[in-house]
C-alpha cells in the first residue's frame, strides 16, 4: 500500500514533535498539563457518536492531572448534561453508571444513553463530589463505523480460494495423506542411524 509522505509514520512523529517543542518554547501548557494538577476532567470515551433520534451510549472517563502524570479517577457519582449546537439550554442531568469489570484498580468508565438529535459541537457538563467540568464534543450527521443490524464493509479476505489464485505460487503440499491443500505442511524429520 503507498502512502503519501506527509503521512509516513516519520513525517507524523516530527510534526508532533515539532508541535510539543513549539507548545513547550511558547510557554502554553496543555490540558493534561495544567498548572492546577488536582483538577479532575471529563474525558468523553465513546467510539462513533453520530447525530441520531435513537439513544446511543455515550461513555465518559475522569482524569487527574499528578506531579507522576495522568491518574483515572473512578468511584464518585457522576450526573451528565448537554447543550445542543446553537442552544442556549441544557438538557437536565441524568446519573451515569460506572463499569468497573475488567479494569484495574482505581479506573472505570462511566456510561449512559442519550440521544443526539443533530449534528455539530455539543457542549457537556460533568457533576460529581461537588465539583462540575466542562467537556466539547464534535457530532457527525452519520455514523462512521456500520450501525447495528449494517452489513459490515466488503474487505478483500484472502480465501482458500483466492490463496491458489494469487500472484505468489503456492508450493505443492508435501503430505501424502492430504490431496486438496495447496500449502506445505510440517513433518517431522526421519530419523538418522548412528
Amino acid at each position: 500500500m503507498d502512502v503519501a509522505p506527509w503521512l509516513s509514520r516519520r513525517a507524523f512523529l516530527g510534526a508532533g514533535l515539532a508541535v510539543a517543542g513549539g507548545v513547550a518554547l511558547g510557554g502554553v501548557t496543555p490540558a493534561w498539563a495544567a498548572s492546577d494538577k488536582s483538577r479532575v476532567v471529563a474525558i468523553p470515551f465513546s467510539s462513533d457518536l453520530y447525530a441520531s433520534p435513537n439513544p446511543q451510549r455515550f461513555t465518559l472517563v475522569l482524569q487527574q492531572g499528578t506531579s507522576d502524570g495522568v491518574q483515572y479517577v473512578a468511584g464518585p457519582a457522576l450526573d451528565v448534561r448537554f447543550r445542543a449546537p446553537g442552544s442556549a439550554e441544557w438538557t437536565p442531568y441524568v446519573r451515569t453508571q460506572l463499569d468497573r469489570a475488567g479494569l484495574p484498580k482505581g479506573r472505570g468508565v462511566y456510561r449512559m444513553a442519550t440521544t443526539f438529535a443533530q449534528p455539530g459541537n455539543w457542549d457537556g457538563q460533568a457533576r460529581f463530589s461537588g465539583t462540575t467540568t466542562k467537556f466539547k464534543m464534535t457530532l457527525p450527521a452519520a455514523a462512521v463505523a456500520p450501525e447495528i443490524g449494517e452489513a459490515a464493509p466488503r474487505a478483500a479476505s484472502p480465501t482458500r480460494q483466492t490463496r491458489s489464485a494469487s500472484t505468489r505460487s503456492a508450493p505443492a503440499c508435501r503430505s501424502a495423506r492430504c490431496t486438496r491443500c495447496p500449502w506445505p505442511t510440517w513433518s517431522a524429520p526421519a530419523a538418522q542411524s548412528p
